[in-house]
């Protein structure tokens, strides 16, 4: 559960964006204004200006990876689509006193046409599985191409040795749910962006962001999740080591832990949800790090509350499906169609 759907890229996506500081400062000119949240530095700059530069670089620094590997992986073609369709910025915003980090893509040349919003969520936490280059072209830049404007949060505490009084510090889904919501507040505020069509997605710790998040508004017209845990107590049987991460993280952990558990556990408050609500549950047969067993779970309460949802189990899917990354895009493309996109 602590690796993200795009972490599964592992160095390859990681290196691929290493030498890249997303700063907030010296924001570039762009095409649009007023946007409620400062802008960074475009996802298409430095090491990935070009794709021959962003290939060269990912292979001198990862041995194990060749070229024909990162071709496969990360086709020219999508490459050149992407950099031609999509504005791709890293950025920062308030939230309280803190200062949060995150992303946004959209298609270019929409103006004067209000389109759907997706918020990703991504998983891990502290500074592993923060968003990187290669992760937004997998899963984030797919969607924005296909008519979405996209937004996500690295949440509060990403990065190794940095001020907690001005970051923040990871909650592993405590305070930083409130870096989730913020961006819901930023949508209406956001020029090109439809405030009436929001949905959410995110895999892993992301999928339970997504789930809080949900049980605290009624905005949302559809989520999607993969691989989420909905019952910590039980996947920590599964993955004891899990616990070093809870105490690190969750605040007064030792105090109350079954608190603590049950508090990011969907199962334990799911029927607070929207009922109207349509839930998208993706999992695979194999993942090694949530049981399938926390997706089957879900499903079977959602059921017995008769919630509008969907279970898609992946046969000898892993965690990350990231060897069915088009197959995912698709499922998630024709559920957030079906809500978002034609309830105008």
């Amino acid at each position: 559960m602590l690796t993200h759907f795009a972490t599964i890229l592992a160095a390859i996506s990681l290196v691929g964006c290493a030498s890249v500081d997303p700063a907030i400062s010296n924001s570039p000119a762009v095409d649009h204004k007023d946007v409620p949240f400062k802008l960074g530095r475009s996802c298409f700059s430095s090491t990935r200006a070009s794709y021959d530069d962003w290939a060269t670089s990912v292979v001198s620094k990862n041995e194990d990876t060749d070229l024909s590997t990162f071709r496969t992986r990360f086709p020219e073609a999508d490459y050149d689509e992407y950099k031609s369709h999509l504005d791709c910025y890293f950025i920062s915003y308030p939230v309280g006193n803190l200062t949060i980090r995150g992303f946004y893509v959209r298609p270019k040349g929409h103006e004067g046409k209000d389109l759907p919003v997706l918020i990703a969520n991504r998983g891990g936490n502290g500074p592993s599985g923060t968003w990187k280059f290669g992760s937004l072209f997998q899963w984030a830049m797919p969607l924005a191409n296909a008519g979405f404007v996209v937004l996500g949060s690295q949440y509060r505490g990403s990065r190794r040795g940095e001020d907690p009084s001005i970051y923040g510090a990871d909650e592993f889904g405590g305070a930083d749910v409130d870096d989730v919501m913020a961006l819901i507040d930023l949508i209406d505020r956001l020029p090109g962006a439809d405030n009436t069509r929001v949905g959410m997605y995110g895999w892993s710790r992301g999928g339970m962001m997504t789930l809080l998040a949900a049980s605290r508004t009624d905005r949302l017209k559809a989520i999607a999740v993969g691989g989420t845990p909905t019952d910590l107590v039980a996947e920590l049987a599964v993955r004891p080591e899990m616990e070093r991460v809870f105490r690190a993280r969750i605040p007064a952990y030792d105090e109350d832990k079954q608190a603590a558990l049950e508090a990011r556990s969907a199962i334990h408050w799911v029927e607070t949800i929207d009922p109207r609500l349509p839930i998208l549950i993706l999992h695979g047969e194999h993942d090694d790090r949530v049981s399938l067993g926390s997706a089957q779970k879900l499903a079977k309460m959602l059921r017995e509350l008769k919630r509008p949802h969907r279970l898609v189990i992946y046969e000898d899917g892993s965690h990350g499906l990231l060897e069915r990354n088009q197959e995912v895009i698709d499922e998630l493309l024709t559920w957030f169609d079906r809500h978002l996109a034609a309830s105008k």
